[in-house]
C-alpha cells in the first residue's frame, strides 16, 4: 500500500509539475504577446514622432521663405490696397520733389486681365519729373507706362514748377484675389 500512495503522490507531483510547465509556459506567451504590443506600440510611436519632426521642420521652413514671400505678396496690390499703392505714388512725389495730382483710376474689369490704370499730373523741374519717373518704374510694383506727356508750361521763376508731365500707367501686379 505504501507503494502505491508513492505512485499516487508520484503521479500528483507529476500533474502538478505539468500544470507547472503549462502554466508557466502560458505565461511565457503572454509575456510574449505583450512584447510584440510594446514593440508594435513603439513602432508607431515613433512613426508620430518622425511625422512631428517633419511638421516642425515644414513650419520652420516656412517661417525662414516668410520675409521672401511677404516680399513677393509686396509687389501685388489688390481692390483692398490701392490706397498703398497711391501712397506709394506720393512717397515718389517726396522724394523727388513735384507736385502729385491723381487725376483719374479706374478698376478693371472683371473680364480684363490688366491691372487699374492711373492718369495722375506731375509738376516740377525737368530733372525733379524725370526723377519721378525713374523711382516709378523702380518701384516694388511692375508696372506699364502707357502714356506720358510732357511740356514746359512756363518759364522757370522763383517758386514756379515750369515742367507738366501726364502720365497714364497700369498696374500689371494686380492680383484679383487680394
Amino acid at each position: 500500500m505504501e507503494t502505491r500512495k508513492k505512485y499516487l503522490i508520484l503521479s500528483v507531483l507529476f500533474l502538478a509539475n505539468i500544470l507547472a510547465v503549462i502554466g508557466w509556459w502560458y505565461f511565457f506567451q503572454e509575456i510574449n504577446r505583450e512584447k510584440e504590443k510594446i514593440t508594435a506600440a513603439r513602432f508607431e510611436s515613433e512613426k508620430i514622432n518622425i511625422k512631428i519632426n517633419n511638421v516642425k521642420n515644414l513650419v520652420n521652413l516656412l517661417k525662414s521663405f516668410e520675409k521672401e514671400q511677404n516680399l513677393i505678396s509686396g509687389t501685388f496690390i489688390g481692390e483692398k490696397n490701392l490706397v498703398v499703392f497711391i501712397e506709394e505714388l506720393e512717397k515718389i512725389a517726396l522724394m523727388s520733389n513735384v507736385e502729385l495730382a491723381v487725376m483719374n483710376a479706374s478698376l478693371p474689369r472683371k473680364d480684363e486681365i490688366s491691372g487699374p490704370t492711373f492718369r495722375i499730373s506731375l509738376q516740377g523741374e525737368f530733372e525733379e519729373v524725370y526723377r519721378f519717373s525713374d523711382l516709378l518704374t523702380n518701384a516694388p510694383y511692375q508696372i506699364l507706362l502707357e502714356k506720358f506727356s510732357l511740356r514746359r508750361v512756363s518759364v522757370k521763376k522763383d517758386g514756379e514748377r515750369p515742367w507738366q508731365a501726364d502720365l497714364e500707367i497700369t498696374v500689371l501686379s494686380y492680383n484679383f484675389k487680394i
